[in-house]
């Protein structure tokens, strides 16, 4: 809904489904100008609750869902999106709406978000709510995506490459004049409520086993964030590998992401660096 309303009021709601529902001159005027826009129409409601009656009328255009509203002192357009992971688009979304669209209200829930605008109707032409009310809302529909993480990588103004599971992402250090790649895996992982994203980078890729030294050398490491991971050579992947790991939360902020990856990065590298010198990884 449009309006926030109280949960010991919900009760008080008396809900009338009619095609046919009386609409007043401005308000038919307003519909058809949606109807001649393309959008068709679902079965209007009429809602009366303690804050007096509204017109809640579905309306669909090339798959998108909306509800027009109107209201004794506002109409209304909204549209639902669903989304899979929540908390990141709100995370990720919600500053880019309010800077970009501050007119546009953003609800988020468990199942994704609601877009809405409202005006009050005085002096509002139907050509205007649509070029204005409307587009706004599905402007603010554009920003989303769902690859939250892609999104956030590129807000972040990092280059990466999609490689599948994971994107990845090559820093140079000019300091030290040396790479180094890290990843992201793309997958969440849900321990009770929280989810998280892998990220991590090798400092350690070869056919023979890592020594008892090697092992001993960085195992001991102490690490304010973040672990070191083995892999043995299974399947396809023939090599035994080391990588310094980090467990970012799945609702990260772009420039927070990045620091994390710069910090993969360049710990895995130092690493590396200690093992062998050789700039490989």
């Amino acid at each position: 809904m449009l309006l926030p309303i109280p949960a010991a009021l919900t009760l008080a709601f008396v809900a009338h489904c009619d095609q046919d529902v009386s609409l007043l001159e401005y308000q038919k005027n307003m519909l058809a100008a949606f109807l001649k826009a393309g959008f068709q129409q679902g079965k209007a409601a009429e809602i009366t609750s303690p804050f007096g009656k509204r017109i809640e009328i579905p309306l669909t255009k090339a798959g998108d869902r909306f509800v027009l509203t109107f209201a004794d002192i506002y109409i209304g357009i909204e549209q639902t999106l669903p989304l899979a992971d929540s908390p990141a688009a709100k995370a990720l979304y919600g500053p880019r709406i309010k800077e970009k669209f501050s007119s546009v209200n953003a609800e988020f829930d468990a199942q994704g978000v609601t877009l809405s605008r409202v005006r009050h109707p005085v002096d509002l032409t139907p050509e205007y709510l649509i070029e204005d009310m409307l587009a706004d809302v599905q402007g603010a529909a554009k920003l989303f995506s769902t690859d939250t993480l892609g999104a956030a990588l590129k807000d972040s103004g990092l280059t990466f490459k999609d490689i599948g599971g994971y994107y990845s992402l090559k820093f140079n250090f000019s300091n030290a004049k040396r790479s180094q790649t890290a990843y992201v895996r793309k997958e969440t992982y849900v321990s009770n409520s929280l989810k998280t994203r892998k990220i991590i980078s090798f400092c350690y890729d070869a056919k023979n086993a890592p020594s008892a030294e090697i092992l001993k050398a960085i195992l001991q490491k102490p690490f304010g964030i973040g672990g070191i991971g083995i892999e043995a050579p299974e399947g396809t992947q023939k090599n035994w590998r080391i990588f310094f790991r980090i467990d970012a939360p799945a609702d990260i902020a772009p420039d927070l992401l990045k620091q994390y990856l710069v910090l993969v990065a360049a710990t895995a590298d130092d690493i590396e660096k200690e093992l062998g010198k050789e700039d490989k990884l």
